[in-house]
């Protein structure tokens, strides 16, 4: 099997509160199509970052906090997440940044604009890229870049040129872009793409686990390589058309049994068996049954999941702790989850207890 025969599969499809809230642009959301709704890890942040929820009223956008309070007027044309003390926020067609105290910290002069991460935001203006602080200045100059991302694990994946590579937050090159693609780093490997060959590198640069491993290893199967590993060092797998998991020495650990597999997130993977599904721990035990519709995966020892055509919350033992009363819900975000009823959205706490709704069925 040459290079050309391996798909490479980004399985993780990103959704979280700030898209359904905000939507200055729309996303699909997959778990209401009946499909695995998956939300990206998130980074360490302040203490103060899940006691504001973006919510909008009138056609704009401001923030509640977690007992449903407007405390942040809606004058705003689109309001997202805050990460790291700092909301960002859409005025007209730019965007900038807000702080806690609901006053604007870094000005709406941005085309394009990302969450902090790691202490850095990436931002866009005019086609070229830069890295802001917390204060607004930029501290890496990206306009030599042709392509970035966010910080991820420390590192940013750049391209110069038509060459991927990776920056540390002081702007250094930390390893060359010498590669054709480049997926960001999860907890310390990263999935890159030579000249025909596919590797796993750790944060040094260093091949861990080495070019067509994989491939030889089953010749004649076809092989889905995973991009990125869960938080307990184990990547889905998919081999012949099954789902398995290996660990960061590139060794199958989980046989490939599962119709679809998905990340280990809070020490527990989604996985499908035939039509319906469950979770399974690092060790493949099936720790809640395969008989839901569609999950989420958890989040603060919460994950949302389908029984026929509504939504409802369970725990980590797979218990029912919100039932399914729902026309649509989102994964929780320590405090609050959004959920969807009668096509307005609402955010409702860990009781289930609904401390918002939108006045309008706006999506």
């Amino acid at each position: 099997m040459n290079f050309k025969q391996l798909t490479l599969a980004i399985f993780a499809v990103s959704l979280s509160v700030k898209s359904a809230v905000a939507a200055p642009v729309k996303e699909k959301t997959d778990l209401a199509a009946g499909k695995p709704l998956f939300t990206p890890e998130r980074n360490p942040a302040t203490q103060y970052d899940n006691l504001l929820f973006p919510a909008s009223a009138d056609n704009k956008y401001g923030y509640i906090n977690t007992s449903g309070v407007m405390i942040i007027t809606p004058v705003f044309d689109g309001t997202f997440v805050f990460r790291e003390g700092l909301g960002r926020v859409k005025v007209g067609r730019k965007y900038g940044y807000l702080g806690l105290n609901g006053k604007i910290a870094i000005a709406p002069t941005f085309d394009r604009a990302s969450e902090f991460e790691n202490g850095l935001a990436l931002v866009q203006s005019n086609g070229k890229y830069a890295y802001i602080d917390r204060t607004g200045k930029t501290v890496i100059d990206g306009s030599g870049f042709t392509d970035a991302t966010s910080f991820s694990d420390g590192l940013a994946v750049v391209r110069v040129g038509k060459k991927y590579g990776y920056i540390d937050t002081t702007g250094a090159i930390k390893i060359p872009a010498t590669f054709k693609f480049a997926h960001p780093f999860k907890t310390g490997m990263a999935l890159v793409v030579g000249e025909g060959e596919v590797s796993y590198i750790n944060k040094q640069g260093e091949v861990k686990i080495p070019p067509d491993h994989l491939v030889n290893k089953f010749p004649e199967a076809k092989v889905r390589i995973p991009y990125t590993f869960g938080g307990n060092g184990l990547a889905k797998i998919a081999i012949d058309g099954k789902t398995g998991y290996m660990n960061r020495k590139g060794q199958i650990v989980l046989r490939p049994q599962y119709t679809e597999g998905y990340a280990f997130v809070e020490g527990l993977a989604p996985v499908k068996v035939g039509n319906k599904y469950g979770f399974i721990d690092g060790n493949g035990k099936m720790l809640v049954p395969a008989e839901y519709d569609s999950v989420s995966e958890f989040q603060s020892g919460l994950a949302a999941v389908k029984l026929g055509n509504k939504f409802g919350y369970i725990d980590t033992a797979g218990r029912m702790v919100i039932p399914a009363r729902f026309d649509s819900a989102f994964s929780f975000s320590e405090n609050l989850a959004a959920v969807l009823i009668d096509k307005r959205l609402g955010y409702v706490d860990r009781t289930g207890k609904l401390v918002w709704q939108s006045k309008t069925a706006k999506l």
